[in-house]
């Protein structure tokens, strides 16, 4: 089954996705910069050429692998807010419970039950904003060795 968030189900919803944007790869690139540029006003026959050069090439290199593994959010554009993902998991027999509580939208109270622990066979994969003005949401059972999906992707709105 599709592990993978439908794209069609976010866009009639007005979520989408972007890369989170952070200041780390930015300023690994700056120091990058100012270390290669201190490197060439640097006499050749300076011994901390190399070196500065090296760490120079190893900030860039950070840099540009920062930018590029960036963490990808889910966002709902009408309230520019930002989806948090959270994971519950609860016993066996609180899966009809949990189901229910999904249907309601009963959000605060199914966080309020769930347990700890990760190793419990129910699990719910929870997407919200702060405001819980809409929640993207999936129900899984444990399989032996792997999670199996109750039901598909759905979305509540207030």
């Amino acid at each position: 089954m599709n592990r993978e968030i439908d794209k069609n189900l976010l866009e009639r919803n007005n979520i989408a996705e972007r890369k989170k944007f952070t200041a780390t790869p930015i300023a690994l690139l700056l120091l990058a910069a100012v270390t290669l540029g201190i490197t060439f006003a640097l006499d050749n026959a300076s011994e901390s050429k190399m070196p500065l050069m090296f760490l120079g090439i190893v900030f860039f290199i950070f840099g540009v692998a920062k930018l590029m593994t960036m963490p990808k959010v889910l966002f709902h554009i009408t309230s520019e807010e930002e989806l948090s993902a959270k994971i519950l998991f609860f016993e066996s027999n609180e899966k009809n419970m949990v189901l229910d509580m999904l249907a309601k939208g009963e959000f605060t109270k199914l966080k309020s039950k769930a347990r700890a622990s990760n190793n419990l066979p129910v699990k719910v994969e929870l997407y919200s904003t702060a405001s819980e003005s809409i929640v993207l949401y999936r129900a899984y059972s444990f399989v032996p060795y792997t999670y199996e999906p109750i039901t598909e992707y759905e979305v509540y709105k207030k």
